[in-house]
Parts: structure tokens; C-alpha cells; sequence
């Protein structure tokens, strides 16, 4: 892809949505510098007990400044 080009996304609506089940825990990460704060990360975990994603607000801003 050439830096110059635009990914556009169009919403088009749901597809499908339905209730899940998930263990959500939550925790402190990060090693309390600048580069590194602490701060509370969310992880989200299937019933039989495999780690599904992460949710890490201070790493999701670093993509977006870098997008």
C-alpha cells in the first residue's frame, strides 16, 4: 500500500449479534515510567479458560498515534 492511499470503511450494519458468556478480569500492568505507566488492563477469557483478547487502552492510543 502506498502511504499517500486511504483505507475507507463503510458501516453497512450488524450482521449478527448474539449474548456470550466471558470471564473478565482485570489488573495492573506496566512498569511506571513515561514510555510505560501503570495502568488497569482488561483481559477477556472463554469458560474453558483460553485467553480470547486484551484490553489495553494506553496501547490502543499508541496504534491510533502512529495510524
Amino acid at each position: 500500500m502506498f502511504p499517500e492511499e486511504k483505507i475507507i470503511i463503510r458501516f453497512r450494519g450488524t450482521d449478527n449479534a448474539k449474548i456470550v458468556r466471558l470471564i473478565r478480569t482485570a489488573a495492573p500492568m506496566g512498569a511506571g515510567t513515561e514510555d510505560d505507566p501503570v495502568r488497569r488492563v482488561y483481559q477477556y477469557w472463554s469458560l474453558d479458560g483460553k485467553l480470547l483478547f486484551t484490553e489495553d487502552d494506553y496501547l490502543n492510543s499508541k496504534i491510533e498515534e502512529t495510524r
